[in-house]
């Protein structure tokens, strides 16, 4: 496939997930390189978080209120696989639009008819259950996924659908997913209880018809988000809907995008924000072309996208990637532009909005070297009109700008029983965008000797965090203890994992 050598990309796997018994996707995202937990909020090559874009089983999952994707509300249950991709040529590139930060994909598809289930229960009140069946048969595939999760200041409950029918040139179903999330946050005079739940539905339908083939793709959203402090209480609700349809012929590319996007925000004293709407129609068109030179092979990617939206104008976003295969070597390069909309509490809100605000923009290039496992990518991106708080006129703003660059690491080796993985980001910037670590990386370790199993982890970000697990496989069941130090917040864990 021509886009496998044109970007680079971080995998974790269901192996990977068992291996490590992580309970969130964030403690999976902090391994890969360029990628940055920093509380609530994803922020990849130190763009701001808002030019995150986050994908579960094809349905984008957006905030579009404040822009920012709250983490914690993402489990690991059900999860086959996990891919971390940026830059320019990451998948879907140009049908998604956006920004030039990245896509962050969760898929939860039934891979094999099983049946998985995990209880856990550690340090500060941690309690845990959850389980997923799958099941294949024929042209039916389905799979439900549940967990509840306590902590001692925090309550998680998610619940996700997936059936499809397919056929050997026609498939279509239904993903659904909902999460329920409650938590409190210390502050120096009360304390702050946070509430929150969402659920998103998607119909994904798609045909071929010998080398034609088209993807249709209808999604809805919806969030009811809360905060107070005994004395001060809002609440925010917002709804996006979604119709992209990808169509292909060859290596050509070409398709259609409609979102419509509203939110009304409501305070302890009364309605804050009502009905702010942002609407946009988008339209891409994209060519992949390969080309053998001897051994050797060059692939090129060039993809031009427009977006008109309601609420500031039009946006025009060309990209172009290009990589040259030899001796099991590529190399690789790339040029993007990109934009991030105002989000409608930047636009609407009746004390620091802006009705006026225009796009925040960005270009960036990118080159990279790849061997096997072993992927090194230097790139620099440049931000103009972008958005921010003045906090002199206490309000946000656009018209800033800020240059990023950097460098990324990564290497996977399996010496026998022994498998590593290895990653290092370096990032330089002539603007503080949040508190980033200049030079952030990961290494993780993990050890397998018959029934027995063994990890450890290590993260350094603005903080150095270490996981540690042994696992004893017992058939159908698999007992393991976990160490977890995280921003010195340690805590031992006690578990079991069936699968049959």
């Amino acid at each position: 496939m021509i886009l496998a050598l044109l970007f680079t990309v971080s995998q974790f796997t269901t192996q990977d997930i068992d291996l490590r018994t992580s309970r969130d996707v964030a403690e999976l995202l902090r391994e890969a390189p360029g990628v940055s937990v920093e509380g609530d909020a994803l922020l990849i090559r130190g763009a701001d978080p808002q030019h995150t874009r986050i994908l579960w089983n094809g349905i984008e999952i957006d905030e579009p209120y404040t822009g920012v994707v709250d983490t914690r509300r993402f489990s690991t249950v059900g999860v086959t696989r996990l891919e971390v991709a940026a830059g320019v040529a990451r998948p879907e590139s140009v049908s998604r639009g956006g920004a030039a930060g990245g896509v962050i994909n969760l898929v939860t598809n039934p891979d094999r008819t099983t049946l998985r289930a995990t209880g856990e229960v550690g340090g500060d009140e941690l309690r845990l259950v959850n389980g997923t069946a799958s099941y294949m048969h024929g042209v039916h595939s389905a799979s439900v996924s549940l967990e509840a999760l306590e902590a001692e200041r925090a309550q998680r409950d998610t619940a996700h659908l997936l059936y499809r029918f397919t056929l050997p040139t026609f498939s279509v179903g239904v993903a659904a997913r909902g999460v329920r999330h409650e938590d409190s946050l210390l502050l120096i005079e009360s304390v702050e209880q946070r509430a929150g739940d969402e659920w998103q539905v998607g119909i994904p339908i798609a045909q071929t018809l010998g080398r034609f083939s088209y993807d249709l793709h209808l999604s809805q959203s919806e969030r009811d988000d809360e905060a107070g402090d005994g004395f001060f209480f809002g609440n925010v609700t917002s709804t996006t809907r979604r119709a992209r349809l990808v169509t292909r012929y060859g290596g050509l590319s070409v398709g259609a995008e409609r979102k419509q996007s509203e939110a009304n925000e409501t305070t302890s004293f009364g309605p804050f924000v009502e009905d702010a709407e942002q609407n946009a129609t988008a339209v891409f068109i994209e060519q992949q072309v390969a080309h053998a030179l001897g051994d050797a092979r060059l692939q090129a990617t060039v993809g031009l996208r427009y977006d008109d939206y309601d609420t500031f104008g039009d946006e025009l976003s060309p990209r172009v990637a290009l990589a040259y295969s030899f001796a099991g070597n590529t190399i690789r390069a790339g040029f993007a532009e990109g934009f991030r909309a105002p989000t409608l509490r930047e636009l609407y809100d009746p004390f620091i909005g802006d009705e006026s605000l225009t796009a925040e923009r960005s270009r960036t290039y990118e080159a990279g070297f790849s061997r096997g496992a072993l992927h090194a990518t230097a790139f620099a991106s440049d931000y103009r009109d972008r958005i921010a708080f003045d906090v002199t006129e206490q309000r946000f703003v656009s018209g800033g700008a800020v240059d990023i660059s950097g460098l990324e690491l990564a290497y996977a080796r399996t010496f026998g029983r022994l498998a590593t993985r290895l990653s290092y980001t370096r990032f330089d910037r002539d603007e503080e965008l949040l508190r980033i670590e200049r030079n952030a990386g990961s290494l993780f370790l993990g050890y397998t000797a018959g029934r027995f199993r063994a990890s450890a982890v290590v993260v350094h970000q603005h903080f150095t965090s270490f996981d540690a697990n042994v696992q004893f496989d017992l058939g159908a069941f698999t007992p393991y203890v976990k160490f977890e130090d995280y921003d010195e917040d340690r805590r031992i864990v006690g578990g079991v994992r069936f699968v049959r």
